[in-house]
C-alpha cells in the first residue's frame, strides 16, 4: 500500500479532524437552542390554554350559573350590590365527617369551604339534602381556587364536571377527564393529559346522584381507581345527594366528608335580619338626601356622639351604614320605621316564621329561604296564612315565587304568564327523563321537539324576551318541584 499522501492533504485532514469536536458541540449546542425555543413555545401554549379554562370556568360557572342562582337571583333582586351581597353570604351549618368515622364535628359558624378543603388534604366529599347548597358550596370552592390559581401559576386548574355524563357511555375515567376538557373547555387531548401527570387539575364533580342507580356503584369504582392512581398528582371534589350516597355498598376513598345539616332557627332569624337592613339602607338611601340623613341622625339623643363622624365628609351610603347600625344596636329600629316611610319588607316574613311551623321547616333549606326572600318580600302577614301541609305551603310558595318573577322580569316576548310555565314544566319533564342537569339549546334533541309549531314557541320562550336568566331560574325551580314529587 502506498502511503505517500501529500503533506498539503494531511494537513487538510488533521484540520478537518480538530474540527469535528467544534462542529458536534455546535451542533449540541443549535439542538439544545432549538428544544429550549420549542419547549417555550409549549409552555406559551400550556399557559395560554390554563389561562383560556380559567377564564371559561368562571364564565360558565361562577358569572352564569353560581351568581345567577336562585340564591344570587334573590340578592340582585333585592336590589343588592355586589358588595352588599357579601355582606348576606348564604347560611352553611356544615359537619365534618373523617374517613372512618361514624360521627362528625359541626364545624364553627362562619368556616368557609376553601379552609375545610385545604386542611383535609385536598380531597373531600361534599354530601346533603336536596336544596342543601352542595352545587353552591361547590362552586363557593371553584371562585376561591379559580383566584388562587390567577395568583399562582403553580397552583392546580379548578374545573367543574357533571358525573351523568360518565354515566352515559361508563369510559375509563383518565380517558373522561380528557374528552370532558375538550368537550366543556376546548383543551386539546394531549394538554389534557399532560395536565393529568403533571399535578395541574382540580376536580370538581357534581351530581354523583344525577348517575343513574345501576351505575352510580361503578362510577364511585371509577373515581376511587383514578384517585388512587393519581393520589399524589390531583386534587378532587365530589358532591352527592345523602340519602342515594348512603344507600351505596362501595364509599369513595377521599380523606373527609362535609355533610350539610339543616339551618338552625337562629341561623334563618339572622339571615333575614340580614336582609331587612340592606333593604332598609337602599330606602334611606335612595328616599333621603345626606342632609336629611344628618338631621335624622341628631335626633336620636344617643347618636350625636357619632355626629363629628357623620359630619367628617362620608359618603351617604357610609353615613346610612353607621346611622343604621346604631339604630339597631339601640333597639330603635321599630321608632325609625314609624317615624318615616321606610318600610321592612321582611317584617311580616319573620313574624310567620315565629308562629308557623311547616314554613320553619322549609327555611331549614338553603334553596328554600332564597325562595322564601323572593316570593314573599313586602307581603303583609295575611298574605302568609297558615297551610296544614308542607305540600300545600310548598305549592303556595312555589306558586307565588314564579307569579312574581314572571311580573318583575317583564314576561317572555310573543308568550302569556301561562305559556311560559306549560313550557317550562315541558323543559324540566325533558331534562328529567334524558338524565340532563343543565338546559343549553345547542342540546336540544330532535326527538323533544316534534312540530314546527314547537319550535317556535320554545324559541320564543328562551330567546325571544333576550332574558334567559328567567327561564333558567324558573326552570330550574321547576325541575326541583318535579324531582321532589
Amino acid at each position: 500500500m502506498n502511503w505517500n499522501i501529500p503533506w498539503v492533504e494531511i494537513g487538510a485532514i488533521a484540520a478537518v479532524i480538530a474540527i469535528i469536536p467544534l462542529l458536534i458541540k455546535a451542533t449540541k449546542y443549535l439542538f439544545s437552542k432549538f428544544q429550549k425555543q420549542e419547549a417555550a413555545i409549549d409552555e406559551q401554549k400550556s399557559l395560554a390554554n390554563r389561562q383560556a379554562v380559567l377564564d371559561q370556568v368562571k364564565r360558565t360557572w361562577i358569572a352564569n350559573y353560581l351568581e345567577t342562582s336562585l340564591y344570587g337571583a334573590a340578592l340582585i333582586d333585592l336590589g343588592m350590590t355586589k358588595d352588599q351581597m357579601e355582606l348576606v353570604d348564604n347560611p352553611w351549618r356544615m359537619e365534618l365527617r373523617k374517613v372512618q368515622e361514624h360521627t362528625g364535628q359541626l364545624l364553627p359558624e362562619g368556616t368557609k369551604i376553601v379552609e375545610v378543603f385545604e386542611d383535609e388534604q385536598h380531597a373531600l366529599l361534599i354530601l346533603g339534602e336536596p336544596g342543601s347548597g352542595k352545587t353552591t358550596m361547590l362552586l363557593s370552592l371553584a371562585r376561591n381556587t379559580i383566584a388562587q390559581a390567577e395568583a399562582d401559576s403553580s397552583k392546580p386548574i379548578p374545573v367543574v364536571f357533571n358525573l351523568s355524563s360518565w354515566g352515559e357511555k361508563q369510559p375509563d375515567f383518565t380517558d373522561w377527564v380528557i374528552d370532558e376538557l375538550e368537550q366543556k373547555y376546548g383543551v386539546p387531548n394531549t394538554q389534557g393529559r399532560y395536565w393529568i401527570g403533571e399535578n395541574d387539575l382540580l376536580l370538581l364533580l357534581d351530581g354523583l346522584d344525577e348517575v343513574s342507580a345501576a351505575k352510580r356503584e361503578a362510577c364511585v369504582g371509577a373515581i376511587n381507581g383514578f384517585y388512587q392512581k393519581n393520589r399524589l398528582a390531583n386534587q378532587l371534589v365530589v358532591c352527592s345527594r345523602m340519602t342515594e350516597y348512603t344507600a351505596l355498598t362501595t364509599r369513595l376513598q377521599l380523606e373527609a366528608a362535609v355533610i350539610l345539616q339543616p339551618l338552625e332557627p337562629e341561623q334563618i332569624e339572622a339571615y333575614f335580619q340580614k336582609l331587612s337592613k340592606v333593604t332598609i339602607a337602599s330606602q334611606l338611601t335612595k328616599n333621603f338626601t345626606k342632609e336629611q340623613l344628618l338631621v335624622l341622625s341628631y335626633d336620636h339623643p344617643e347618636a350625636q356622639a357619632l355626629y363629628p363622624q357623620l359630619t367628617s365628609g362620608k359618603e351617604q351610603a357610609d353615613i346610612v351604614d353607621l346611622l343604621l347600625d346604631f339604630i339597631i344596636q339601640q333597639g330603635q329600629l321599630d321608632t325609625l320605621l314609624s317615624t318615616t316611610e321606610v318600610v321592612d319588607e321582611f317584617q311580616a316574613l319573620t313574624t310567620a316564621l315565629q308562629q308557623d311551623s311547616i314554613l320553619q321547616e322549609l327555611a331549614q333549606s338553603p334553596l328554600m329561604l332564597s325562595v322564601m326572600s323572593l316570593a314573599y318580600q313586602g307581603m303583609g302577614v295575611d298574605a302568609l296564612q297558615k297551610y296544614d301541609t308542607i305540600d300545600a305551603r310548598s305549592k303556595h310558595l312555589w306558586g307565588t315565587y314564579i307569579h312574581r318573577m314572571l311580573v318583575r322580569r317583564g314576561g317572555n316576548a310573543g308568550c302569556t304568564p301561562e305559556q311560559t310555565i306549560h313550557w317550562l314544566t315541558w323543559l324540566a319533564q325533558k331534562l328529567k327523563l334524558y338524565g340532563q342537569t343543565e338546559f343549553l339549546l345547542e342540546n336540544l334533541q330532535p326527538e323533544w321537539v316534534k312540530t314546527a309549531l314547537q319550535k317556535k314557541r320554545i324559541y320564543q320562550m328562551i330567546i325571544g324576551s333576550g332574558e334567559i336568566t328567567t327561564s333558567d331560574t324558573l326552570a330550574l325551580g321547576l325541575s326541583r318541584t318535579l324531582k321532589t314529587t
